[in-house]
């Protein structure tokens, strides 16, 4: 925390004192076909890191621009991307535009594919985005309550006790899946337990999500996907505030506050944006046995991203976040944890801190990007049941990543234009683990080097290749390993596009994030390790994509359909073995045979004007091992359990005018398997899951709009599908929990806005 009131003060009192410099600008105004302003506009100079986004009244300003000829680039979402040439005089120059309205896709301008923005209709890697609209339209305080609303992922919550989360993404465990901050792996091995909760949506962006391998610039374990979450910059000078407070089941409080300022100087070289949160939250005890479904929480979050920009084509970026959360599930709250009959408890405190910066060279068609991360979570744990005084741990996780990448654009290759990109990271994760009573004492160490190289080629209008190449030395792995991973662009007909990809990836036998989560079952505590002889394994993925745009008179419409396959090699599973000598359940990690996940689905996107929105999506799948694997004694399944076979989403929202507003989502999830240890019930067994249908609704009303206030009120889960089967009381198994997150619950609160 010292280090970051430092920080702050410092990068606070240069945005202060900054002396204007000589210099250029180009303004302007951004409005829709009807002359409405349109607040929140990208506006962008052409192979500069030279930007703005435009104000409420839609007006914009750069300075420092070179004199000379330049070209200007205007992207919103939901509208036509507008690209001018524009000569800047030695007294500036003024440029205005006017968007249309355009399909409700193609105009995202997205950077996972290549890490450099591009147009999603320019982009041969599939990716889809999630914007801070679904953020707001879902009332989400963190970044795993707005993961459902794409196609192929399906948050979950796999602890009654300490609500430990996860996504799965095309039906695979989270940690087939590579989670991003800014493209940055900052998600070790001890952060993904919880992780996904303490990512609060105030610094969110958008998220730019890949399924399956996708882009070579990531990881090898990015066999699922890839969630990459961009964080908030400065842009111009403004002040958020959000206060909400919500009652699970009209009675138990849940009550957050979230702070945002974005600060930026006149010349538009140096800013910063703030943000923090504050959460807290009381135990939910659903069916009255005085334990909770629920967690006791409170957390606390404070970041900064702030740049400079030394010149119109270089840029220096300092990132830090600072998180405090402490968490508990179990019964007698009032105790200390080892006089309760279960608890799960844990604090949290993490610190990250990234510097990256981008340079043009002498070519304006070649960048270079230098960064280095550096993370470090400590927790305090206490995973017990039968006020064992014994479960008390202590875990440390210490993450460093540095990397290079140098990017050039322009020539051409067997007559297509080409984008080359060649790159280096080294990422060290350094895992301390002692939880005495449970005799696990772990001292992981793991470097990671990559070599990538990825060349993309655009054959006109018509075809894009997008080709790469990974190899990586691990520390867990014998020699080098490589991966190739393509993706083909084909635009058969102007509103048309189809998407092709291949990837292949691995995982090491190293320790996961669910190892770090020890749950109680039975009135004893299920622990995780793995066999000594635990072999890596691997993946090979096939994807397709077809994106078709139509208009149904003046109705937009966007239409994607898409397949996926992935084998698995030597697949990872969970077996029991012998109890301990104090009765605790063991689950091994071990090597089983082959497995597979196929499906397919489709996403509707609608826009029948800026003022509304309508998205739906459903994604069907299979998932099977080749060989049963033995999830409990004598208890075989082929199926990947708590894989859905159906499941999928829908979100909107609506203005009416300039006041009122009002958006409506859900999530369905299909039946499932789940397993259901003994202790509560009689005998280990394997249980059929009802579908569930999560609706949230919400209304906001502006009563004020300079300063912007706006009071909002609505409810998650109208229908209060809500599980009805819990165990009950201290034998009970914690990880037989499925279905929404929380039963009907209603929420209010207002946001100011200047």
């Amino acid at each position: 925390m010292a280090l970051l009131k430092h920080l702050a003060a410092i990068m606070a009192s240069v945005l202060l004192t900054c002396a204007a410099t000589s210099a250029q600008t180009i303004t302007g105004t951004i409005s829709d076909e009807h002359g409405h302003p349109l607040p929140g506009a990208n506006v962008s100079l052409a192979e500069t890191v030279l930007g703005a986004a435009t104000n409420a009244s839609g007006q914009y300003s750069i300075a420092r621009v070179p004199a000379g000829e330049h070209t200007i680039r205007v992207s919103m979402i939901g509208f036509e991307r507008f690209e001018s040439s524009i000569t800047v005089a030695e007294s500036g120059a003024v440029l205005d535009a006017v968007l249309r309205e355009t399909h409700v896709n193609m105009s995202e301008v997205v950077v996972t594919g290549s890490r450099r923005e591009q147009l999603y209709s320019e982009a041969p890697v599939k990716i889809n985005v999630l914007d801070d609209k679904l953020f707001k339209a879902v009332q989400s305080a963190s970044l795993v309550e707005g993961l459902s609303y794409q196609p192929g992922l399906r948050t979950e919550n796999n602890c009654q006790n300490c609500g430990f989360t996860q996504v799965r993404i095309n039906g695979l465990e989270g940690p087939y899946s590579q989670v991003l901050i800014d493209s940055r792996p900052l998600f070790g091995s001890l952060v993904g337990v919880y992780g996904l909760e303490q990512v609060p949506s105030v610094m969110i962006d958008r998220v730019e999500i890949v399924r399956g391998g996708g882009s070579t610039l990531y990881g090898s374990n990015a066999v699922a996907g890839t969630i990459n979450v961009i964080t908030k910059e400065p842009t111009a000078n403004s002040f958020n505030f959000t206060t909400s407070n919500a009652f699970i089941d009209g009675r138990i409080p849940d009550r957050s506050s979230q702070l945002s300022t974005s600060i930026v100087n006149d010349n538009h070289n140096l800013g910063m944006y703030l943000f923090g949160l504050y959460r807290e939250r009381t135990p939910y005890d659903h069916d009255g046995d005085g334990y909770s479904e629920i967690t006791k929480l409170q957390n606390a979050s404070l970041g900064m991203k702030a740049y400079y920009s030394p010149s119109h084509t270089g840029r220096l970026t300092l990132d830090v976040q600072h998180l405090s959360e402490s968490r508990r599930g179990g019964n007698r709250f009032d105790f200390p944890e080892h006089e309760a009959d279960i608890a799960e408890s844990v604090e949290h405190d993490i610190t990250n801190i990234g510097i990256t910066y981008e340079q043009y060279l002498n070519s304006e068609d070649d960048r270079i990007s230098l960064y280095t991360s550096g993370s470090n979570v400590e927790r305090a744990s206490y995973y017990g049941a039968g006020r064992d005084p014994n479960a008390y741990g202590n875990t440390r996780n210490r993450l460093f990543v540095a990397g290079g990448q140098f990017s050039h654009a322009g020539d051409e290759y067997f007559g297509g234009e080409s984008i080359t990109t060649v790159g280096i990271e080294w990422k060290q994760d350094h895992l301390e683990d002692e939880t005495p009573g449970y005799d696990r004492y772990i001292d992981q160490r793991v470097n990671q080097l990559g070599v990538y190289l990825q060349q993309e080629l655009k054959f006109g209008s018509l075809v894009s290749v997008n080709l790469g190449l990974r190899g990586e030395d691990h520390s867990a792995l014998d020699g080098i390993v490589f991966d190739p991973r393509a993706n083909l662009l084909v635009n058969p007909l102007e509103d048309m596009q189809v998407r092709l990809t291949y990837s292949t990836g691995s995982r090491p036998p190293v320790t996961f994030d669910e190892d770090l989560h020890i749950e109680a079952v039975g009135g004893n505590v299920q622990i995780i390790t793995s066999a000594a002889d635990l072999r890596p394994e691997t993946s090979e993925s096939f994807s397709g994509a077809v994106d078709y745009d139509l208009r149904i008179g003046s109705l937009p419409i966007t239409v994607t359909f898409d397949g996926f396959h992935t084998e698995l090699r030597d697949a990872f599973v969970l077996e029991e073995t012998a109890s301990d000598a104090d009765g605790n359940m063991r689950l091994e990690r071990r090597n089983g045979g082959g497995a597979h996940v196929s499906g397919g689905g489709f996403e509707v996107k609608v826009s029948p004007s800026s003022d509304a929105q309508i998205q739906f999506g459903m994604t069907f799948q299979e998932s099977r091992l080749e060989e049963a694997a033995e999830w409990a004694e004598g208890m075989y399944s082929e199926q990947l359990l708590r894989t859905p076979g159906s499941y999928g989403y829908v979100s909107s929202y609506f203005w009416f005018g300039e006041r009122l507003n009002m958006s409506v989502s859900a999530v369905y999830t299909g039946s499932m398997t789940v397993p259901h240890y003994a202790g509560y019930i009689a005998e280990d067994r394997l249980e059929r899951t009802e579908a569930f249908f999560d609706a949230t609704i919400r209304a906001g009303y502006v009563l004020l709009e300079k300063p912007y206030l706006e009071v909002f009120a609505g409810m998650y889960n109208v229908l209060n599908q809500y599980q009805t089967d819990f165990d009950r009381g201290a034998d009970r198994d914690a990880g037989y929990v499925y279905g929404p997150m929380r039963p009907r619950t209603i929420f209010g609160g207002l946001t100011v806005r200047m």
